[in-house]
């Protein structure tokens, strides 16, 4: 399968503020950045006690696995006054939970295009 870097942007933009798995990590998807080396989905972190250390650059290589269909699954429409009108559903679940850990929401679509490797140190 033949991906071009123009696909994975689409791809990050598709599922920005989106709850995905990289690996085996929680996070929520929020911007793309690649240099000539490397493509990366760049992704916040449940991480309450230091904000800054919350983003997170992983390869575009190993992919990231979305839960959009999460949606569908155990959906529950509460019956209290105070919740009423909300449906609550796995989806949502994850969505508060990394919302409460410290992994919100970006206003804005990250994108960051470096022209030398991003470790070059000169």
């Amino acid at each position: 399968m033949n991906v071009d870097r123009k696909d994975l942007l689409e791809e990050a933009k598709e599922y920005f503020n989106e709850p995905v798995l990289t690996s085996s990590t929680l996070c929520r998807l929020v911007g793309y950045a690649e240099d000539i080396d490397d493509c990366y989905w760049i992704t916040k972190r449940m991480n309450k006690h230091d904000i800054l250390s919350n983003y997170q650059w992983t390869s575009c290589v190993g992919g990231f696995i979305p839960l959009r269909l999460l949606r569908d699954q155990n959906i529950i429409i509460p019956k209290y006054p105070k919740f009423e009108g909300e449906v609550w559903n796995d989806y949502n679940r994850l969505d508060n939970v990394l919302e409460l850990n410290g992994a919100t929401k970006e206003e804005k679509f990250i994108f960051i295009r470096k022209e030398t490797a991003f470790l070059d140190l000169d």
